[in-house]
């Protein structure tokens, strides 16, 4: 696999600097609609930044639009999400109880932010390279439309990888496979309704009730070879990335916000993942402050690779300010081979704390947080915090 071309590291700041300046220059939105009125175009852009002993960050830039007269209850999204384009298909009713979903979702150059590696807080861009895939979706759902939902999803992906300049000479790029993903899910939803829910320029939904799940798979590629960093000069030798078929992965999550009518609330989280023959490509990324991954306060952005792990997050919430809430909390738990040994046995503490603030301007919408990372002893990069800072509007 040879070069051929690359982006530059700063691609996804430029990018939210450009969906930001796009945001305010497009025509003035309606004013604000009632929680339920359909929307049809969502936009938002933001950035998690880390500074201290380790400094970076990463943006993103959002644009989606959502066609609501695919079936009596279906609809169409088109969505631009920084490196990634995606058409879905959701809600097709079968009848009553059954429904289809589907979806075509293409993603170059920082599938599975493989472009960024962190051990112990510090990056090491020998073992970075460029990932993408192309992955095809159908899921069937049953529910009684309030409560129960599960779901049965088959996915086809082909996957493939690039180096670029700052790649290690020495270090082995995975297989580009074909794979297959199953997937079984089960979702119990009982949540105060909010517009969070299901409008996608909200980063972050709101919660006012309860809600858990959970969900199986398995993966089967067409090539599972050793890869990473597996001669000197590189050090310590990666003994984590030996998949083997089938990779099976079983997560759960749980989340509560309580009690649903007063102004102060407690909002809390647990997540917990157990993963077989698994590699970096399907293990969940943890640390940071944005929507896609795990959240620890504090860390880089997915600076922790792991399927094993069991996290929580617990916070006050104050919602008695229009329709503004600001919040303080806690997270951590325990993750398998928290230094990226190949120790899966091996599980470390990880925690941190913040304080946020989401904020609604009738279409608008803003979200800011704050954390720091609490320094254990396999943290070499102190002090470690964090700053998230999104944007985003709906017409």
């Amino acid at each position: 696999m040879t070069d051929r071309w690359h982006l530059p590291s700063s691609y996804r700041w430029w990018m939210g600097v450009v969906g930001f300046v796009w945001l305010l220059a497009s025509p003035d939105p309606l004013e604000a609609a009632e929680d339920d009125e359909p929307r049809n175009w969502f936009a938002g852009v933001g950035a998690d930044v880390w500074l201290g002993g380790a400094t970076g960050g990463h943006g993103y830039t959002q644009l989606q639009w959502r066609w609501y007269g695919l079936s009596d209850s279906g609809r169409l999204d088109l969505v631009w999400l920084t490196d990634t384009l995606e058409v879905r298909a959701s809600q097709l009713e079968l009848s009553e109880y059954f429904h289809l979903d589907a979806s075509l979702k293409g993603q170059y150059p920082f599938g599975r932010l493989l472009p960024d590696y962190y051990r112990e807080g510090r990056r090491q861009p020998a073992r970075e390279f460029y990932a993408g895939y192309l992955r095809a979706d159908v899921t069937l759902e049953v529910s009684d439309g309030q409560r129960h939902f599960l779901k049965l999803s088959a996915r086809g992906r082909k996957w493939w990888f690039q180096r670029v300049d700052r790649t290690g000479a020495n270090l082995t790029l995975p297989d580009d496979p074909w794979v297959f993903e199953p997937r079984l899910s089960y979702t119990y939803w009982h949540v105060e309704r909010d517009r969070s829910q299901w409008q996608p320029h909200h980063p972050f939904p709101r919660t006012r009730g309860v809600a858990f799940g959970a969900s199986i798979g398995a993966d089967w590629r067409t090539e599972t070879d050793e890869w990473g960093a597996r001669t000197r000069p590189f050090s310590p030798l990666d003994a984590r990335n030996e998949p083997d078929a089938p990779i099976i992965t079983a997560r759960q999550w749980f989340e509560l916000g309580w009690p649903r009518s007063t102004p102060f609330y407690v909002h809390w989280t647990e997540r917990a993942a157990w993963g077989q023959h698994e590699d970096d490509l399907t293990r969940r990324r943890l640390g940071g402050l944005n929507p896609w991954v795990v959240p620890i306060a504090g860390l880089p952005w997915g600076s922790l690779v792991s399927g094993r792990y069991v996290t929580s997050q617990f916070g006050l919430r104050w919602a008695g300010w229009n329709d503004h809430e600001l919040g303080i909390f806690v997270d951590g738990g325990a993750v398998a081979d928290i230094r990226r040994t190949g120790d899966l046995d091996d599980f470390g503490p990880a925690a941190g704390a913040g304080m946020l603030a989401d904020l609604r301007f009738g279409p608008w919408k803003v979200d800011t947080r704050l954390g720091w990372a609490y320094p254990f002893s396999w943290l070499e990069a102190r002090p470690s915090l964090s700053f998230w800072v999104s944007t985003g509007r709906t017409w």
